[in-house]
């Protein structure tokens, strides 16, 4: 029966309370190769159950288990001494990462106050052919463009906040002075305390950081000195070539435009004026099929952006859009 289907935590108590059999004892060793496919056994054990059973693993991984074994024991389970004190370097290995989890607790991102207890990880990739909106748990909300990706951990440390991302994302970061965010993509290291900003990230490109509201930091990853702070209507522009750093504005027709809040309201108007409308307000092309742009709308848009204008429009008529090449493509049923 392999290891990890043999493990359970009365098994690990039956071991710190000595009460194990030899084969019992090794199988406990050996499956620290494996003790982090297994937290959910850990979790059932009290702290002070994890350091004792830390301390009696560097006391017996050697050749012998027990000295006080009997010598026909010894031969009927020879087989896994050798098979132990072959797995050793691994299995101080892991231990070593144990020990590094426990101290992570409280030395995680340099902070001596206890954060979190493991680091574990999100992975949001958008594969389709829209916009995709999240909200993380400190109320930064991120939308990510197709093919874009964006690594967060469960919880965030208790002094910063951190995310990984490849592809092109917007961030409305949550304000939290206390707690600056770090966003790590396309060789650079952006961090804010509270604004929005589009980074575009696209392999094989030139990064780029935009500034829609608020104050960024840009720096190249590891190189402080190169650094430049931006302010709405700015943006940072990293040569993947050069590996340089410039600040430039942002042209008034840009994408960005997309991601600045409008103050638009429309009483009984017909769908198809409203992408007009919105297209100039935008500066973006949107098609629509007749049936959704005979539909009429009534709503108030203040204080929105167009994703998020898109996504109430499309609730209302029962449609759905999709980004090809660039244009937006609105199609549904329609009304009836």
């Amino acid at each position: 029966m392999p290891v990890n289907n043999r493990i359970t935590a009365e098994l690990i108590k039956k071991y710190l309370n000595g009460e194990c059999t030899l084969e019992e004892k090794a199988t406990v060793i050996v499956w620290y190769n494996s003790f982090d496919k297994e937290q959910d056994v850990l979790e059932k054990l009290t702290s002070e159950e994890k350091h004792r059973l830390r301390n009696l693993m560097l006391n017996r991984i050697n050749l012998r288990i027990d000295n006080n074994e009997t010598m026909s024991d010894k031969r009927r389970v020879k087989p896994l001494y050798y098979w132990i004190s072959s797995a050793a370097a691994i299995v101080l290995l892991v231990l070593g990462f144990m020990f590094y989890q426990d101290h992570t607790k409280n030395t995680i991102a340099g902070s001596n106050v206890s954060q979190i207890k493991e680091v574990k990880f999100l992975v949001l990739e958008n594969q389709g052919n829209r916009l995709y909106q999240r909200e993380l748990e400190d109320g930064t909300v991120i939308w990510l463009s197709p093919g874009a990706k964006v690594e967060i951990p469960e919880r965030f440390a208790i002094d910063k906040r951190e995310v990984k991302m490849t592809g092109k994302v917007f961030f409305e970061v949550a304000k939290n002075p206390e707690r600056p965010f770090y966003i790590y993509g396309g060789g650079l290291t952006t961090k804010v305390l509270g604004t929005s900003f589009l980074i575009n990230a696209e392999a094989g490109k030139d990064t780029e950081v935009s500034v829609v509201t608020g104050k960024v930091a840009v720096n190249v990853s590891e190189k402080e000195d190169q650094q430049v702070l931006l302010m709405p209507k700015q943006k940072a522009v990293f040569s993947v070539t050069e590996q340089s750093l410039k600040k430039a504005g942002i042209p008034e027709k840009s994408e960005v435009q997309i991601w600045k809040k409008s103050k638009l309201s429309f009483d009984n108007n017909a769908i198809k004026d409203v992408v007009e409308v919105l297209e100039s307000n935008f500066n973006v092309d949107i098609a629509i099929n007749k049936t959704v742009g005979d539909c009429v709308l009534k709503a108030d848009f203040s204080d929105q952006n167009l994703p998020s204008i898109l996504e109430m429009i499309c609730k209302s008529v029962d449609a759905s859009y999709e980004i090809k090449d660039g244009q937006i493509v609105i199609t549904g049923k329609g009304c009836n």
